[in-house]
């Protein structure tokens, strides 16, 4: 059911398309009209231009009554279009008129058949006001014209002279017939008219509808783009803007603090040669080409840590660039982490976790440090015992020489049996091997303290040259009593590996972070007394170390992967695991511009693989140039 204000502008527009066509249709039979009164005269002067008596010749009636006649007929209904458009009066006075044109031509044609097809064609025009209404006068017209000639002037309508009274029955029911046609064509397009109304009306409703509801989410996106707008300038985080070309378009107030400039002097720049410091644009460059894939997603690089640039000099941030597919194109988001606070409580995390593996493993070392120095100890027993006899000996020899004098044979005799009796034989075989053997054991002591003194002494800013065999060799003496009773260490350290540049504080903890994983992984699998084996090796290319620390330990579950390098992520209970160990690994990894890679099945064991390079990026450059 339509509703009352629908219902009301349905009829507005109803009303309106009608005036509308009534007043197109005015204007049209006005100019229709004037065509007709030209087209009456000229045809009044073609077809009987004078008439004639004798030799006396004289303009012909027909042409009086077309030039008279007709200019009474159209000019009221020029007038009247003009002055009264779309009146209900100005359509029926051109209904009537443009009947009374019809006999006219009729008249003037003298009756003529096709003239008459005149008639059918004016009701036919009359249809296009949409108006059934003015179709009878029209047609009473015809009617009254055709009886009224058709008695008293029959060659006026007929073209002949007699019997044509009733012709005029014929003729009404064609018209008639041509009216019923026409009734049917006007109410069927009234009702279309109407439902055009009606559809209007309801696009309308729809309009206003929908911008009522536009104008309500104006107001809500405007809200939402105030919340949105104070979470922006407001984030503790640095958040900036760049085009499609990487170029900066909008920075925050907390990223104009991080990287200690204004907004407009960084505006229409790049975010990489102008916020990051040279030693990390390779890294960026590398990121930033996962964005710019058409297949890339939201945050499809993740976040990384590299070193911004400000006034100061470089510093540690963490960075995360999300691409926004917009209409006009693709966008990008940063955010920006100051890690400087962060990297200061990191050492002092690396610090105390090497001081708490440290007191783990006191009581391995004390035990280390206990079984030479038992062996130690009994050889020194032995050799004191020795010396005694040794001695005993001694002071037999000088007493037999005191007696070499008296008797020779016999002195050689007690020499002899001194000798035998104080086993120098035997003391002369063993003490080089009691003294081997106690070196030997004075200098596990010395490796032993001397590793642990490399390893707790904490890492100095400036980097140097890295032995990483070195520090492989010092990590597994450090951490032996971890994993002698659960594994055995199986080491391919290449020799002629080159050193490079780097922290060996921290890489150190990394390696001892996957050595601990390793054993205990083992330990997991292997509960039942067997050793596993962890498996180091080192090799290198032209560009980068490698080191690889593998294990036939429990391995690691499929749908946990990914969170392994999450911070204080542990499927260790509690005590035995802190979730710092691999993200601690990761960190260090990247920030001496390395790779790290992990390949596990579970039950079966996992390998780690850490990659660095050989030159980082900013000294890479530089030999670049140096050689071009």
């Amino acid at each position: 059911m339509i509703s009352t204000p629908l219902r009301l502008r349905t009829e507005e527009h109803y009303e309106a398309h009608k005036q509308s066509i009534y007043r197109f249709t005015d204007r049209l039979f006005c100019i229709l009209m004037m065509v007709q009164y030209l087209g009456a005269i000229i045809g009044a002067i073609l077809t009987s231009p004078k008439t004639w008596e004798g030799n006396d010749s004289a303009i012909h009636p027909h042409v009086w009554i077309a030039l008279l006649l007709g200019a009474v007929i159209a000019l009221p209904v020029c007038l009247l279009t003009a002055i009264y458009p779309g009146r209900q009066f100005t359509r029926y006075a051109v209904a009537v008129n443009q009947m009374l044109m019809g006999a006219l031509l009729i008249h003037v044609s003298g009756g003529r058949i096709e003239t008459h097809f005149h008639v059918f064609g004016s009701l036919a025009f009359l249809a296009f006001y949409r108006d059934w209404k003015i179709m009878i006068p029209a047609t009473l017209t015809v009617l009254a014209d055709h009886i009224f000639r058709g008695v008293y002037f029959p060659a006026s309508i007929y073209g002949v002279t007699s019997g044509a009274q009733w012709r005029f029955i014929e003729h009404a029911t064609w018209v008639v017939f041509e009216d019923v046609i026409l009734f049917a064509s006007i109410f069927k397009s009234q009702q279309e008219m109407h439902a055009m109304a009606e559809r209007q009306a309801e696009i309308e409703f729809a309009n206003e509808h929908i911008e009522g509801l536009v104008v309500e989410r104006t107001a809500e996106l405007r809200s939402s783009e105030m919340r949105k707008s104070a979470v922006l300038y407001n984030a503790m985080d640095g958040i900036v803007t760049l085009d499609e070309n990487g170029k900066i378009t909008e920075m925050n107030p907390a990223g104009e603090v991080i990287f200690g400039v204004a907004q407009s002097s960084v505006l229409g720049r790049p975010f990489g040669a102008t916020l990051i410091a040279e030693q990390s644009q390779e890294l960026h460059r590398q990121k930033v080409s996962i964005l710019t894939r058409e297949d890339s997603v939201f945050n499809a690089a993740g976040r990384w840590r590299c070193l911004g640039q400000r006034e100061d000099g470089p510093f540690e941030i963490e960075i995360s660039i999300c691409p926004v597919q917009l209409e006009s194109g693709r966008i990008y988001t940063a955010f920006v982490r100051d890690l400087s606070d962060t990297c200061k409580l990191e050492a002092q995390l690396l610090q105390a976790q090497k001081m708490e593996s440290i007191g783990q493993m006191a009581t391995g070392i004390a035990h280390e440090i206990n079984t030479p120095n038992q062996y130690i100890g009994d050889n020194v027993r032995f050799l004191q015992d020795s010396v005694h006899q040794v001695l005993a000996a001694i002071d037999g020899y000088r007493t037999i020489v005191h007696q070499l004098a008296e008797d020779s044979s016999e002195l050689k005799q007690q020499a002899e049996q001194i000798e035998t009796q104080a086993d120098l034989a035997f003391i002369a075989e063993e003490m080089p091997e009691a003294v081997a053997q106690a070196l030997e054991g004075v200098e596990r002591v010395g490796n032993i303290v001397r590793a642990m003194k490399e390893f707790s002494h904490p890492g100095v800013g400036g980097w140097t040259e890295v032995n990483l065999n070195q520090i492989v060799q010092s990590t597994l003496t450090v951490s032996r009593n971890e994993w002698k009773y659960a594994a055995d260490a199986e080491l391919e350290l290449d020799p002629n590996l080159p050193a490079f540049s780097g922290n060996s504080g921290e890489i150190g903890q990394a390696v001892l972070n996957l050595v601990v994983n390793a054993a205990q992984a083992i330990k997991e699998k292997f509960d039942n007394g067997d050793k596993g084996q962890i498996r180091i090796t080192t090799s290198s290319d032209a560009d980068h170390v490698m080191l690889t620390i593998s294990d036939n330990g429990s391995g690691i579950p499929e749908n946990l992967k990914m969170k392994i390098f999450d911070p204080f992520f542990t499927t260790k209970g509690v005590g035995i695991g802190s979730g710092q160990g691999l993200p601690i690994t990761l960190n260090v990894v990247q920030h001496h511009q390395g790779k790290i890679s992990v390949e596990s099945t579970a039950g079966e064991g996992t390998q780690f693989t850490l990659q660095f390079p050989l030159a980082l990026a900013d000294e890479k450059d530089a030999q670049e140039e140096i050689a071009a």
